[in-house]
């Protein structure tokens, strides 16, 4: 597999041997798969949730424009380290005055909060978080790059579970799910 990370971080504020500093220097190194490796071994000392009911509260939508128009866009963060509902930003400005467009943030990503103990429960957070943000109004998916693989499991989700299906699901630059 091939990997790919931008270095953008400023360490010069961090310890030398800083989890964030061993990253990037594994990194500039040429041991990306070594780096994903730390990441992941710290991401198991943190605190997981399986259930959404572990949960204090639900990650709230971001709205990034509002309208009239149906359906509404909700926009699924990617989990990388650029991710984020600002990834959304650009694509939602021509929508303002137009149509409702929010994003999800994903859970484990601001200071204290779990992370999703598996891929199944953050898929399971990010339906809820979505049936939350349609507000009952009809809806479309949307998602970037991992975002698009977690927008199109939870629609899967949504429909199992509660019999709501969205109008549709738009991957953007996202891989095969089979890959």
């Amino acid at each position: 597999r091939a990997y790919t990370v931008t270095l953008t971080a400023n360490t010069r504020d961090s310890a030398p041997d800083s989890v964030v500093n061993l990253f990037f220097e594994t990194v500039r190194n040429g041991k990306t798969l070594e780096a994903m490796r730390l990441l992941m071994a710290v991401a198991a000392t943190r605190p997981q949730v399986e259930l959404t009911a572990e949960v204090p509260e639900l990650p709230q939508p971001v709205a990034l424009a509002e309208g009239p128009a149906r359906p509404r866009l909700i926009c699924v963060s990617a989990p990388g380290a650029t991710g984020g509902v600002h990834q959304y930003a650009r694509m939602a400005a021509p929508f303002r005055g137009s149509r409702h467009v929010s994003a999800l943030p994903l859970l484990g990503f601001a200071e204290g909060e779990a992370l999703p103990a598996d891929s199944e429960a953050a898929v399971r957070l990010i339906a809820e978080s979505a049936l939350l943000a349609s507000e009952g109004e009809p809806f479309v998916l949307v998602g970037y790059s991992m975002g698009g693989t977690f927008a199109y499991r939870a629609a899967g989700v949504l429909e199992e579970t509660w019999g709501i299906r969205p109008e549709g699901v738009i991957m953007l630059d996202t891989l095969s799910l089979e890959y």
